[in-house]
């Protein structure tokens, strides 16, 4: 049986410096262009103990004729810092609607050859599970550039996500997100990535996987 989704006041906003991140409403486009303000967050995450959820704010629905038509050819996701260098990334969880099944894919970094840089591309996929059953699209509390604003959540299964990353429940680590035109990395270069280009002005604070379970 599928848990439900988390409400509305459940999510936790991506917080950098004190204040939510959010980010330019003009430097992409549609479905790509992540958008939000100091008020309304760009990026949410939640964890129940069984999923890792993940939320982003988008500029337009991203539905559309991807590889089974469920989402537009693109790739969204957040890049995970867990040796807390923030100069390089280790993990990348990953919404796939390019590929001809789409999927949500938990993708390893192995070769940091691109310091600070979000679109060095993440070389092994590691687990997938499909996007059916493990995202929804819904309409956003904003109408940012003056159109209906979307929010994509989709969530990883938690055991498989600790068993991969060998990360514990008190593992700290840090986010970054974007939207990309491939699945592998994220890109401000046919995608956009949330409020800054580079990782080392864009990973999140701090913080630990048991926070999110029981926040």
């Amino acid at each position: 049986m599928l848990l439900s989704w988390p409400s509305d006041l459940q999510w936790l906003p991506v917080y950098r410096g004190g204040i939510v991140q959010y980010d330019s409403l003009t430097d992409a486009n549609g479905s790509r262009n992540i958008v939000g303000d100091s008020a309304n967050s760009s990026g949410y995450i939640f964890n129940d103990g069984s999923y890792f959820y993940f939320r982003i704010r988008l500029d337009d629905s991203p539905a559309g004729r991807g590889g089974q038509g469920l989402l537009q050819s693109f790739g969204w996701g957040m890049v995970l810092d867990t040796n807390l260098n923030a100069i390089n990334y280790e993990w990348l969880v990953m919404v796939d609607g390019i590929a001809k099944d789409e999927a949500i894919l938990l993708e390893q970094n192995t070769i940091q050859g691109s310091v600070n840089d979000p679109g060095d591309k993440a070389e092994i996929t590691v687990y997938s599970v499909p996007v059916s059953g493990n995202y929804r699209i819904l309409a956003a509390d904003t109408s940012f550039n003056g159109s209906q604003d979307y929010f994509l959540d989709w969530r990883f299964p938690y055991d498989i996500f600790k068993f991969y990353t060998q990360l514990s429940d008190n593992s700290p680590l840090r986010i970054f997100g974007g939207a990309s035109s491939n699945a592998q990395s994220l890109s401000e270069s046919g995608g956009d990535t949330l409020g800054a280009s580079d990782l080392l002005s864009g990973f999140s604070r701090k913080f630990e996987l048991f926070f999110l379970i029981f926040s």
